[in-house]
């Protein structure tokens, strides 16, 4: 069985381009789901339409796995105390529901996350390679396991029987060469 990712929007959002994913690498019991919404934005005339987001060589991602993530926390702990005043502030006032403050709000987190991040959180681009264990054994490990899940998933997706186990024997033998070949030290 599968279980589908969801989103929940108002209904004064327009939905469009609903897809379930299935890659290929996906091993999970879960389908990642992609859509468009088109919706207005504040302070705009005309609706704003779906962004897309491109994989490109020069595009940064943030490296959580090697960050500092007690700095990350107390930075980010500290300084989120002072936005939790405000809201309290906000709420004895009854001006929570002012779209300025949360506005406000809202830009003080986004900001406090975004700074910490700098500090604390290496950035690399996409193409960067952590992976110096990656062999040509385990390429043909990730491709036989595609490929058995593929037939897997041609096959209805069975439970049972001699394609659930070669699935599930190749899965596991990818996933065994992934966690020894980050054992070896550089």
């Amino acid at each position: 069985m599968s279980y589908t990712d969801f989103i929940l929007t108002s209904n004064k959002r327009k939905t469009s381009n609903f897809e379930i994913l299935d890659p290929d690498l996906n091993f999970s019991d879960h389908l990642p789901i992609t859509i468009s919404i088109t919706c207005a934005v504040s302070g705009h005339d005309r609706l704003t339409t779906k962004t897309t987001y491109k994989n490109s060589f020069n595009q940064l991602c943030l490296r959580w796995d090697k960050a500092e993530i007690n700095s990350y926390y107390s930075y980010t702990g500290q300084r989120l105390q002072n936005t939790l005043l405000k809201l309290n502030n906000a709420i004895k006032l009854c001006e929570i529901t002012s779209p300025d403050i949360v506005n406000i709000l809202y830009n003080d987190i986004i900001s406090i996350l975004n700074s910490g991040a700098r500090l604390y959180v290496p950035t690399r681009q996409k193409i960067f390679c952590y992976k110096f264990w990656w062999n040509e054994v385990l390429e043909a490990l990730k491709d036989a396991a595609i490929q058995s899940n593929n037939l897997w998933k041609s096959a209805g997706k069975p439970r049972q029987g001699p394609i659930f186990s070669k699935r599930q024997l190749c899965k596991a033998q990818y996933r065994k060469a992934i966690r020894d070949g980050q054992k070896v030290v550089p």
